[in-house]
């Protein structure tokens, strides 16, 4: 799926990379690793059991894509309900692809 989130223009786009299983059957080493680093979050914090933690998966994967200029984060739409954990990867090197 795809969403766009900046009210004129296409300048932020959500892709929902958990669709029909696609991030799993294209990624499934770097979900295991983040599902793993969630995981074991969660164990440390006592979020949760040994039990509970084998259950935890991943429940949305978004790939967010922002061009210039755009309205930026905060989104104030955006929240993660029903989420443990929430992990954010940054794909774009600080200086290198963006001042």
């Amino acid at each position: 799926g795809r969403e766009i989130r900046s009210p004129q223009s296409d300048s932020w786009q959500v892709l929902f990379l958990q669709t029909n299983g696609f991030f799993d059957e294209q990624a499934p080493h770097l979900l295991k690793r983040l599902a793993d680093i969630a995981r074991s979050v969660a164990l440390e914090e006592k979020w949760v059991t040994m039990e509970q933690a084998d259950r935890l998966q991943a429940r949305v994967i978004e790939w967010h894509q922002q061009d210039a200029p755009g309205p930026g984060i905060p989104d104030p739409r955006h929240y993660d309900m029903d989420s443990l954990i929430t992990v954010d990867v940054m794909c774009s090197g600080p200086g290198r692809d963006f001042l």
